[in-house]
């Protein structure tokens, strides 16, 4: 989430016009027969309605600044004079349809709102609209009086002064939980997990949100900055109480100890550095010192515990692990040429083929063989073999593992064998051609 992703502007009531749109009944309605002149009602609230739109815009000084201000065309609003009756019967109709179910008071509410968004900002016709609607809903005879008491009621409260609630600026909102994004450690690879659901947030929500399945919009109440705050410092200290750094140590982790510990001296300093060059309110100085007196444990703790365990693994790092290989003696410049000459008089006597030669090359000039060789011969030839280039002073002394090394870089045709196999395999008893090409090696 990067600060500059979020403007949030609020308007005030005549500060953005917005059209009369068309609604439509709930399923089941049949508009009567030569409407609206199908009966004295209706005929009347026609005639208020046309009444109303005459006097339109100089019926009242709002709708007088609002002509003004936009520039607006009377005839945009013309339909007034049959969509007044009209939503009132839709109304009626939604009423006494939905009136026994259980949740009707609360979808009668959304259904208002349906109607009373679609007469425009600012509306037009929407005082008619209500008037009669109110008169209607008084003689229907179909709406049982208690439910009649408290639809009065909700008219009643609309002639009241609306109470004017504690003012919530989105956009301090968002540098608040902003802020706290950017103080908050997630840059630790502990948290790193995290880091992605808590931008995707924007936790200023109270309580359920409202659906309106007819307008399509969510309302919702959302809380103040103290209350943010106060939500902020709560999941700071649950995030944090739920994290015990000092398993890595416990479990020998010390590459992740050694990244832990750098992080924490990073992320402290960027904190120190951030929080001396703002100003914060005293309610997010809490979250802020539970943050720094947080990072400095850590600091604390891992600059005493690292040089502990960097020590402990100091021996395994410098542990070598023996190269199994065979060195020709001689001088460096000519050991290669040997390894290629040895390798192919072995090739001569098919003990060898000519597929092994970059492998048989590296295994004699001291480094592994990177493909285990085929010895064709018998298992006791390449006992001999062995056995006669120590014994002749051909390559550098290797007794105690020569074996190991036998069994790491050879095979026997294609069946891999270990150091006790060749160490108990018995000598060939003709291995004279194997002798002879040994005492050939310059």
């Amino acid at each position: 989430m990067e600060k500059k992703d979020f403007h949030f502007f609020k308007f005030e009531e005549g500060e953005i016009m917005m059209n009369p749109y068309e609604v439509y009944p709930l399923d089941g309605y049949e508009e009567p027969e030569n409407f609206p002149n199908c009966c004295t009602w209706h005929k009347s609230i026609v005639d208020l309605s046309i009444e109303f739109y005459d006097k339109f815009p100089n019926c009242c000084e709002k709708h007088k600044k609002f002509v003004k201000d936009f520039n607006i065309d009377k005839t945009r609003y013309e339909n007034i004079k049959i969509d007044i009756v009209r939503k009132m019967c839709y109304t009626m109709h939604f009423i006494e349809v939905k009136i026994n179910n259980d949740n009707w008071y609360e979808d009668t509410l959304h259904w208002f709102e349906y109607i009373e968004r679609s007469f425009g900002q600012p509306e037009v016709g929407l005082s008619p609209y209500l008037q009669n609607l109110s008169t209607s809903i008084e003689n229907s005879k179909k709406i049982p009086d208690e439910k009649k008491a408290i639809l009065n009621k909700y008219f009643e409260d609309l002639h009241k002064p609306p109470v004017k609630a504690n003012d919530t600026d989105f956009n301090i909102l968002f540098e608040t939980y902003y802020t706290w994004l950017k103080l908050f450690p997630f840059e630790l690879s502990i948290f790193k997990n995290l880091k992605a659901h808590f931008e995707k947030q924007l936790p200023i929500v109270k309580g359920k949100t409202d659906y309106n399945p007819y307008t399509g919009l969510t309302a919702f109440k959302t809380i103040n900055q103290t209350e943010l705050i106060q939500n902020l410092i709560n999941t700071t200290n649950s995030i944090l109480s739920k994290v015990d750094t000092s398993v890595m140590v416990e479990k020998n982790l010390n590459d992740q100890a050694n990244i832990h510990n750098l992080e924490i001296l990073n992320k402290l300093h960027r904190t120190k550095q951030e929080t001396l060059l703002k100003e914060f309110s005293k309610s997010e100085t809490k979250y802020i010192k539970t943050i720094k007196k947080w990072l400095q444990n850590e600091k604390e703790y891992f600059s005493n515990v690292v040089p502990i365990i960097n020590q402990k693994v100091l021996p395994q790092t410098t542990k070598v692990e023996p190269i199994k290989a065979f060195k020709l003696k001689g001088l460096q410049a000519n050991i290669k040429d040997k390894a290629i000459d040895l390798h192919n008089s072995l090739v001569t006597k098919q003990y060898l083929n000519e597929e092994c030669k970059k492998d048989f090359i590296k295994l004699f000039t001291g480094t592994q063989a990177e493909n285990k060789i085929s010895w064709l011969g018998q298992k006791g030839e390449l006992k001999s073999f062995i056995d006669f280039l120590l014994s002749l002073g051909k390559i550098e002394n290797c007794q105690s593992n020569k074996w190991t090394i036998a069994a790491a870089n050879f095979k026997f045709l294609n069946d891999d064998f270990n150091a006790n196999t060749i160490k108990d395999t018995k000598k060939a008893k003709n291995d004279i051609n194997i002798k002879q090409i040994v005492q050939r090696i310059n």
